[in-house]
C-alpha cells in the first residue's frame, strides 16, 4: 500500500467504483501496509494484510464472486492458487510495469506473464498499445485508459463475474 504507482491508482478506482455500484462489496488482500492502508480500510468493506499461507488459505476459501488481481505482484503470488483451488473468475490487471516495457521496446516475451493472461478470464490494459503486444482470446480484454476509467473496470468485472470462468471447470 505505497503511496504513488499503481496502488495509488486502483485506491481511486476502488472508491470510484464505490460511487457507481454500492452493492458491491470490496474485500482488499493487500501484502503489506503503507501509507495508503487508512484510505484503503475507508474505500473497501474490507482490508486485510499478510501474505502467509494462513491469511491467503483464509481469503480463498471464501465465497467471494470475483478476484480482481490489479497488477503483476499480485497475480504472481495469487493467481496459480486461485486457479487451481477455486472456480471463481479471475481478472488480471496489466499495466506499464517492467514486462510490459520490455516486451514492447525490446521484444521480451515472460513466460510467467503469459501463463496469467492464458489461465485469466479476463484481462484489463490500462492502454491499447500495450494490450497489442499480447496475446489475449478475443472479448476478454478491456483497454482501461490511463487514468483508469472506473466505469470500463466495473463493466468488465461485473461481465467476468456473470460469465463466470470460461474455460476451466473445477470439481468442489
Amino acid at each position: 500500500m505505497a503511496s504513488g504507482g499503481v496502488e495509488e491508482r486502483f485506491l481511486d478506482v476502488l472508491r470510484r467504483i464505490g460511487r457507481e455500484d454500492d452493492s458491491i462489496e470490496h474485500h482488499v488482500l493487500a501484502f503489506a501496509g503503507g501509507p495508503l492502508e487508512a484510505a484503503y480500510r475507508e474505500a473497501a468493506h474490507a482490508v486485510a494484510i499478510g501474505c502467509d499461507p494462513e491469511t491467503i488459505e483464509r481469503h480463498l476459501a471464501a465465497p467471494y464472486d470475483l478476484a480482481h488481481l490489479p497488477f503483476e505482484r499480485c497475480a504472481d503470488r495469487l493467481m496459480p492458487e486461485i486457479v487451481a483451488r477455486s472456480a471463481m473468475p479471475v481478472v488480471f490487471g496489466k499495466g506499464y510495469d517492467m514486462g510490459g516495457l520490455s516486451r514492447l521496446d525490446e521484444g521480451l516475451r515472460w513466460r510467467a506473464e503469459e501463463a496469467m493472461l492464458a489461465a485469466c478470464d479476463a484481462a484489463t490494459f490500462t492502454a491499447a498499445r500495450l494490450a497489442l503486444g499480447y496475446d489475449v482470446p478475443a472479448g476478454h480484454t478491456t483497454i482501461l485508459g490511463d487514468p483508469a476509467d472506473p466505469r470500463r473496470l466495473l463493466q468488465a468485472l461485473q461481465a467476468a463475474c456473470a460469465a463466470g470462468p470460461y474455460w476451466r471447470a473445477v470439481d468442489r
